[in-house]
């Protein structure tokens, strides 16, 4: 069974950590440093996601992306990404869009069709093609396949 952990208090986090003997997945969270939302993870969290080959998907809500009163667009998306990226590489990283979860999405991510947004914006700034791959849903497939088989 796949454990996401996006809906949890940091507390249950923590308790979800020390069980769990598989990789887990934040499936739409965001960087608190960033954006000190409540959901989003502190980079504790991040940091023993990652240890434990674990995904996190960045989720395009607005109110996890940025505390500024303004409409958020893709580059709000990107920076968590380049966030994580360089807090634990790029094998932690994914997408949790929770297009479903908002009624509110930023500019440029629309719908699903606007996803390329993202990828040129990764290619701007100068992500490799493979690493792009795995944000864009490798790394959730890896954890897929060694957690469900």
């Amino acid at each position: 069974m796949l454990i996401d952990v996006s809906h949890l208090s940091e507390t249950g986090f923590w308790d979800v950590i020390k069980r769990s003997k598989t990789p887990i997945v934040a499936s739409h969270s965001n960087c608190y440093a960033l954006c000190p939302h409540l959901r989003n993870l502190k980079d504790e969290q991040i940091k023993v996601l990652a240890d434990k080959d674990g995904v996190m998907g960045i989720t395009f809500v607005p109110n996890f992306l940025t505390q500024e009163k303004r409409k958020t667009t893709v580059k709000d998306v990107v920076k968590h990404i380049d966030y994580l990226v360089e807090k634990v590489g790029v094998d932690c990283v994914g997408l949790g869009s929770d297009f479903d979860g908002t009624d509110s999405l930023p500019l440029g991510l629309e719908g699903v069709d606007k996803i390329p947004n993202i990828t040129e914006g990764l290619l701007n700034r100068g992500y490799k093609e493979k690493d792009i791959k795995k944000i864009l849903g490798e790394n959730f497939l890896r954890v897929f396949k060694e957690v469900v088989g």
